[in-house]
């Protein structure tokens, strides 16, 4: 897919490096090139898109930018999938969780139901232990 330089511009923005438009991505910081990676992916307006960990080895101002165009992507309708162990940003950004250990799914409810909510023994082990 082409991306016209508008949408791509405007996700640069949104991530705080609009000045790094032009620069090589092998002259980015790690956070920069991972943020880098989800402005590519966004900009290709997908209707689903999958993250593993998107926020892991950020700083906490560039966890909020990446958190902050996840909610972005979201408001415009693509559905994010997303595997985290953080328990907050789960809170943060879910609408629906899913607990798995080891393949197994034990909890699917919303968001605020789970978290606050009735759980299966092994999700409340594993929010215990936060």
């Amino acid at each position: 897919m082409i991306h016209d330089e508008a949408t791509i511009r405007t996700w640069f923005e949104k991530a705080g490096m609009a000045d790094k438009m032009t620069t090589k991505a092998r002259h980015l910081s790690s956070g920069e090139a991972q943020k880098l990676a989800l402005i590519a992916a966004l900009a290709a307006k997908p209707d689903c898109l999958f993250l593993d960990e998107p926020t892991a080895n950020l700083d906490l101002e560039s966890r909020a930018d990446v958190e902050a165009l996840l909610q972005e992507a979201k408001a415009q309708g693509t559905t994010l999938v997303m595997v985290t162990h953080a328990h907050a940003q789960a809170k943060r950004l879910a609408d629906t969780i899913i607990y798995m250990q080891q393949g197994v799914i034990y909890d699917h409810a919303p968001a605020a139901a789970f978290l606050d909510g009735e759980r299966s023994p092994e999700a409340s082990a594993f929010l215990s232990e936060l």
